[in-house]
């Protein structure tokens, strides 16, 4: 403040006292916005991805019919999960944080018990009335050097990536057909084969979801594969071709991809 009587030696000691108020409070106010913002509450959401064929518990090695027909086995069923969020009411996304540091979750349903297969991640508490994800990887991820990543994109899931192709696989379905002993193979992947999900409606008064602190709400989602295998025009989509069982991209890639959408539905909401 020496510095400013030096500089305005004429000034009236009013105007100065003014001038060492104004410095004062925005010296006050510098120190305020330098402080940390208070860290908000969180909470833990279950995400449960229960797998189904037509509409009924799904169990693998077991033998099914397909809408065509024909009956099969699945031996592999695998999908990465990634953007998830949730919206309130005024339109605002909240991301939320998954435990293995990536926003990204594999789904294997080899691996699901008689309730599912479970993933935990946190979200800011509040009221949220919608719920989105995709079934795939973002760009960035998608073409990461996977000997260099974290789990689940690491090398130990190498049936998830393809070497020939850069890129991971977003939904790998693998099985048998009963009567041929003849294998599909579900491998959909690529920058614009993303399988965007989302339930909820944001003009709904009452939230689809309260996440609280020390509580787990639980969302649960089914992934019926007999609806997979129904196309939009109410058409099945035949096992018995093999251009249509062995699938790793072009036309059926297409096909199955936009099928998948309408195979994952949100089921219920538990807090426990």
């Amino acid at each position: 403040m020496t510095i400013l009587y030096a500089i305005l030696p004429t000034a009236s000691s009013s105007f100065v006292k003014y001038v060492t108020v104004l410095l004062l409070a925005l010296s006050l106010g510098t120190c305020y916005a330098q402080k940390k913002t208070a860290v908000k509450e969180q909470g833990d959401v279950m995400l449960n991805f229960i797998p189904l064929v037509e509409g009924e518990a799904f169990f693998m090695d077991s033998i099914y019919s397909a809408p065509g027909g024909e009956q099969y086995k699945i031996t592999n069923w695998k999908f990465f999960v990634s953007n998830i969020a949730f919206s309130t009411s005024f339109g605002v996304e909240q991301p939320v944080a998954v435990e293995s540091k990536l926003p990204v979750l594999l789904i294997d349903f080899g691996k699901a018990n008689t309730t599912g297969v479970q993933s935990i991640v946190k979200v800011q508490t509040g009221a949220y009335t919608d719920v989105r994800f995709d079934i795939g990887l973002p760009r960035q991820i998608n073409h990461s050097d996977p000997t260099m990543a974290l789990p689940p994109l690491d090398l130990a899931q190498q049936d998830m990536y393809w070497e020939w192709n850069s890129g991971y696989i977003f939904l790998l379905v693998e099985g048998q057909l009963i009567s041929t002993n003849e294998r599909f193979h579900f491998a959909i992947g690529g920058d614009n084969k993303i399988m965007p999900f989302a339930h909820g409606n944001l003009f709904n008064i009452t939230p689809l979801v309260q996440v609280e602190k020390n509580k787990i709400t639980q969302l649960n989602f089914t992934f019926d594969f007999n609806k997979l295998l129904k196309n939009g025009d109410g058409s099945a989509y035949s096992l018995n071709s093999e251009k249509k069982r062995i699938v790793h991209g072009g036309y059926f890639a297409d096909i199955l991809s936009l099928n998948a959408k309408y195979a994952m539905e949100f089921k219920s909401v538990e807090v426990k």
